[in-house]
């Protein structure tokens, strides 16, 4: 695993957050961290259908031989 606290590591990671480049972010990141977008869709009877398109990170950690998820954050995607 790559030190997190490393600049180039930092830079690297923040260039492609800022860019969206979530091939770069696979590279840069490993099996510990997930990140990705995911588009949330929302009905209600008599309503129109909303969506919402976010993005994520989570944070997994190896316990007893299998992957659990420590930390999840989403935030509201910036309009491209």
């Amino acid at each position: 695993m790559r030190p997190a606290s490393s600049p180039n590591f930092a830079v690297k990671f923040f260039a492609a957050d800022v860019n969206r480049d979530e091939a770069a972010l696979r590279r840069i990141v490993d099996d510990r961290f997930v990140v990705g977008t995911a588009e949330l869709r929302f009905a209600v009877p008599g309503k129109e259908e909303s969506v919402s398109t976010l993005r994520y990170t989570s944070t997994s950690v190896q316990r007893r031989g299998q992957w659990r998820m420590l930390a999840l954050q989403m935030q509201q995607r910036a309009p491209t």
